[in-house]
């Protein structure tokens, strides 16, 4: 009996006998599944057979894939970093073949992977490449190695050069090289701006950019357009969320240099050390480390001044020297008149007139208003013991 077919009295009332009949099914709504994309098949089968081509070619190439992670590079399969591309490669090659193939298979769509082809050679015939384009036509004409498709999921590199390997145009760091590799294969494209990204992840955290949000300070209403600027706010204006504590006096930073600092030069703790791998220089974190090699040993400079040229590596730095060009030196001092471009160094100013004097020399114990006469002080104190 069909649902069209009961009455209301047979659907609706069950029998009051020690029989129960059962209850007919209700009508299910049968979930009617989307028609097959031609188009959606054609890329599943598209991305497949792109796999099996960078299978393909690890197999019979010397390429090494590698990630790029805190300015150095990263072996693909784990953690390993490196600087010098000799000892990547080689590290590359402990990693077994079927270790390689389950990785690359197990990938997500749309993923693509940084391949190292300097030196790029046929493993086969241990003949010199000068591209990807050349091995994959070597392997089919001389070695009779079928592809599903030309088509890969490398972006090729040569680490150590800074120029794009498909169009030629030159960039002053590998990050800035990065960057513009989305151009030639960005396959996640924003809807809003047209840029493109490799990954959807990369996409999704790029949308939020578009969202305009209000970030709003409690205490005094002022508006900011991101999250780190209020908490900046808080912590300069309201001195809220100093939670870098000094263990041995009620001194609070906003930061963990400066309590490390503070530490070193008011309480005689030993600072810890993180030596530069290229060169003789100790930072106190691995962090100073890495943004030194990227300024001195790498050279980057993303920001540029557009009225002298001058570069710098990070973005308040060319503001910082904006401020020079303006000539407005509107943070003046209340007791001698002397202006300066920054607020900070009116601060550092004004410890002369209030005779502040906590910066102290670690070798004599002299103490100094600023902290810049203390540090020129110490390297002559220094010297001086030495002798």
């Amino acid at each position: 009996m069909t649902c069209d077919q009961n009455t209301s009295e047979g659907c609706d009332k069950p029998n009051k006998g020690k029989t129960k009949t059962k209850k007919p099914d209700k009508c299910k709504k049968v979930k009617e599944e989307p028609p097959e994309n031609d188009n959606d098949n054609q890329q599943i089968l598209k991305e497949s057979q792109m796999k099996n081509t960078t299978l393909t070619l690890l197999m019979h190439s010397n390429i090494t894939l590698f990630n790029w992670d805190k300015n150095k590079y990263r072996c693909f399969f784990c953690k390993e970093h490196f600087l010098d591309k000799q000892l990547l490669k080689n590290h590359v090659k402990t990693h077994k073949t079927d270790e390689v193939k389950k990785i690359v298979q197990k990938s997500k769509p749309n993923n693509s992977y940084r391949a190292e082809i300097s030196d790029l050679q046929c493993s086969v015939c241990a003949a010199p490449m000068e591209n990807l384009q050349q091995l994959t036509s070597h392997l089919i004409k001389n070695h009779d190695v079928s592809l599903e498709t030309e088509e890969s999921l490398f972006m090729p590199f040569r680490i150590g050069v800074t120029a794009c390997q498909v169009c030629n145009v030159d960039f002053h760091c590998f990050v800035k090289l990065d960057q513009h590799m989305t151009t030639h294969f960005s396959k996640c494209i924003c809807d809003t701006c047209g840029k493109g990204f490799r990954h959807a992840t990369s996409l999704k955290s790029h949308i939020n950019t578009h969202v305009k949000r209000k970030y709003v300070c409690k205490k005094c209403q002022i508006t900011f357009v991101s999250k780190y600027q209020k908490y900046m706010h808080n912590v300069k204006e309201h001195k809220n969320k100093l939670t870098n504590m000094c263990p041995y006096c009620p001194e609070r930073f906003s930061h963990y240099n400066a309590r490390l600092r503070h530490l070193a030069e008011n309480h005689g703790c030993k600072m810890p050390e993180f030596k530069c791998p290229q060169c003789d220089k100790v930072y106190i974190t691995n962090a100073l480390v890495r943004s030194h090699v990227r300024k001195i040993h790498m050279c980057e400079r993303n920001y540029e001044c557009d009225k002298c040229g001058n570069k710098y590596m990070r973005k308040s730095e060319l503001s910082d020297h904006m401020k020079s060009h303006i000539r407005a030196r509107d943070f003046v001092c209340s007791f001698c008149g002397k202006g300066f471009f920054r607020k900070r160094s009116l601060n550092h100013h004004l410890a002369i007139h209030v005779e502040e004097y906590r910066h102290e020399c670690n070798n004599c114990g002299k103490t100094f208003a600023q902290k810049y006469s203390r540090n020129v002080h110490r390297k002559r104190c220094q010297g001086m013991k030495k002798s």
